[in-house]
């Protein structure tokens, strides 16, 4: 494990990956790409999405379940991967009877989301707490893949 955990060390470690994939895959650059996360890992997504995309990466969308409090403005703002990116596809997931990210909470976060410019959200409940059921996943995932 690191001495320091941060969004800026696993994304060092994930920009690397990549590279090394496009090494192996000439054209793998191109291939799209899904950020997501549940909890704390949504809120990295978030962080890594804009990250790829001004990097050159295609991000193909974005699955966050169980979010309590919105980061991919700031994401946005700091690694300014241009307006075309408010229209990559995000899928938000919420539990019902979520008391870590309360419905409230992630109805905010899709607030924030809409006034910073993303016009592509699809925000779904499900009848759960701060979990991630397989089938949210698959749903979101069939969505994301029609938008390629």
């Amino acid at each position: 494990p690191p001495r320091l955990d941060s969004s800026g060390w696993r994304a060092g470690h994930t920009l690397a990956a990549l590279e090394a994939l496009n090494r192996s895959f000439p054209g793998s650059r191109n291939w799209p790409i899904v950020c997501a996360g549940q909890s704390g890992g949504a809120k990295r997504a978030t962080y890594l999405a804009p990250l790829l995309a001004a990097g050159g990466y295609r991000v193909a969308g974005i699955f966050l379940s169980g979010m309590n409090e919105e980061r991919i403005t700031e994401a946005y703002q700091r690694f300014k991967p241009g307006r075309d990116f408010l229209r990559t596809p995000i899928f938000l997931n919420s539990g019902m009877y979520d008391i870590v990210a309360t419905p409230e909470q992630q109805n905010a976060v899709e607030k924030s989301m809409r006034r910073t410019g993303f016009e592509n959200i699809r925000h779904e409940a499900f009848p759960g707490g701060h979990e991630l059921p397989p089938k949210r996943l698959l749903a979101a995932l069939r969505w994301l893949r029609k938008g390629l």
